[in-house]
């Protein structure tokens, strides 16, 4: 797994997301998406 944290995220259907992580696993798919003040999913 990769994790992409303390980023800002570009979202096409909602607003922007300070200090966000993205969450991808071994095949390149993006498992996870959210703040930084959530707790990661692993």
């Amino acid at each position: 797994m990769l994790l992409i944290k303390s980023g800002k995220i570009k979202t096409m259907s909602d607003s922007d997301i300070e200090n966000g992580y993205v969450l991808v696993d071994e095949n390149g798919k993006i498992v996870s998406v959210g703040e930084k003040s959530t707790k990661l999913p692993i």
